[in-house]
């Protein structure tokens, strides 16, 4: 989500491109009994082949943290994902910031990345961005039984990505 990756879907007839942020959409339609449906969807003779994304630019860098149950088992109970591009003078240039599993579908968080733009990483602006997405899971899950242990562990996990990158960068 994070790095601005596109699926390749293909079919018998050919293959079509589609972003991961366009893929994963709220769906309105209630016909589904239930079920969740995205919009950009797969038809049944459908198929992801590929995810594509770019490399990191040179100012560029990224970190990813899940909370899961057992490193063994694929399922998590919350990611959350960060790219950060620095200017020169280590001001943040361009961020993204996503969370998982704190909802129907990742997402992007715009209210934190717009937070870290054009501002260095110091710990009032770190924490400010950590008060954004804990209101955010609030938004997103409120009536979940997981909402009060999300709405603190995403600071935790999100803290862990800012300290990386951090030492990526000072690296």
């Amino acid at each position: 989500m994070n790095l601005d990756a596109e699926l390749v879907i293909k079919n018998l007839n050919g293959e079509r491109k589609v972003k991961l942020t366009d893929f994963y959409q709220e769906n309105t339609r209630d016909d589904f009994e239930g079920c969740y449906i995205n919009i950009a969807g797969l038809a049944d003779n459908e198929m992801i082949t590929e995810i594509q994304f770019n490399k990191c630019k040179p100012n560029e860098y990224s970190a990813f943290n899940k909370i899961g149950r057992r490193k063994a088992l694929a399922k998590s109970v919350m990611t959350v994902g960060t790219r950060i591009e620095f200017n020169d003078d280590d001001t943040v240039k361009c961020s993204a910031v996503s969370l998982g599993a704190v909802g129907r579908y990742p997402y992007r968080v715009k209210a934190a990345e717009d937070t870290l733009v054009g501002n260095k990483l110091t710990p009032e602006v770190i924490d400010q961005c950590l008060d954004q997405l804990s209101d955010v899971v609030f938004e997103k899950i409120c009536t979940r039984a997981s909402c009060a242990y999300k709405k603190e562990s995403v600071k935790g996990v999100a803290r862990s990505n800012f300290d990386s990158i951090i030492a990526q960068y000072k690296g």
